[in-house]
């Protein structure tokens, strides 16, 4: 998928593929914990960004995330 066509994708393929994503990586039970953080509008999406993200640049945040999709391309 390629950075400039993401606005033409629909949200419904967006959801696909991040469920899909966070399935590969977490496996179904980490999915559904980090779903349920947010399903009641419970948890705080920034703080979680600001975790993971922490003290990393949005060059090194997009090569990682390149690096990670380019590896796990099947």
């Amino acid at each position: 998928m390629l950075m400039d066509n993401i606005k033409s994708i629909p949200d419904s393929e967006i959801i696909e593929k991040g469920a899909r994503v966070l399935i590969n990586e977490l496996g179904y039970i980490g999915y559904i914990r980090f779903m349920r953080m947010f399903e009641h509008g419970e948890g705080n999406y920034l703080n979680v960004q600001d975790e993971i993200f922490k003290g990393m640049s949005v060059r090194e945040i997009s090569e990682n995330a390149m690096k990670y999709w380019n590896d796990n391309q099947k």
